[in-house]
């Protein structure tokens, strides 16, 4: 993730400002912002794996109730015979 202080960073330095960021600072930086996009990602995994898990139970119960609906219509159609 692109970092906005980074950019600054770049520029003072470009300018050759002394408030430019050490090599120190733009590393912890770029650390946080890894820290904070691993949460986003951990977050959305989470988010799909719960979602994975309620599609699951409807097609489960959705492919049961197809299966008894076919039962149904074969005794059906057996009795008409």
């Amino acid at each position: 993730m692109p970092s906005n202080i980074i950019n600054l960073s770049i520029e003072l330095k470009s300018r050759q400002d002394y408030r430019a960021l050490t090599p120190k600072q733009e590393l912890m930086v770029g650390m946080n912002n890894n820290y904070i996009e691993l949460a986003r990602i951990k977050r959305a995994i989470g988010f799909h794996k719960l979602a994975h898990k309620q599609r699951l139970k409807e097609f489960v119960a959705l492919a049961e109730q197809v299966e008894l609906q076919e039962e149904k219509l074969i005794s059906i159609c057996k009795s008409l015979k």
